[in-house]
């Protein structure tokens, strides 16, 4: 439930473009990534860090955030998953990458 209060969070700065708010969550975020949550957590904690990296304009690092969730909840949700590889192939494109995703 933590890890939701976070997207809502990050849904709000990306809003109002909040950008030193993000960041100071980026450290809590990482640490759930880091925790052995469960794999639905998992892949919550691994899509906020997408978008945070997206806020700070990091496209590579949000590429393999953004991966790494679809990957996790391929199983549990396709179409969150289908969501979430959407935004690693936008991020992929901004950083005018030739690796197909």
């Amino acid at each position: 439930r933590v890890l939701e209060v976070y997207e809502l969070e990050v849904d709000v700065c990306s809003l109002t473009h909040d950008l030193t708010k993000v960041r100071e969550m980026h450290p809590v975020i990482r640490h759930c990534v880091t925790a052995g949550l469960e794999k639905r957590s998992q892949a919550v904690a691994h899509e906020l860090r997408g978008r945070l990296y997206m806020s700070e304009e990091n496209w590579e690092a949000a590429y393999g955030a953004f991966l790494e969730a679809s990957t996790l909840r391929q199983w549990e949700n396709p179409i969150c998953a289908t969501e979430t590889l959407k935004y690693a192939v936008l991020a992929n494109m901004l950083t005018l990458s030739s690796d197909d995703p």
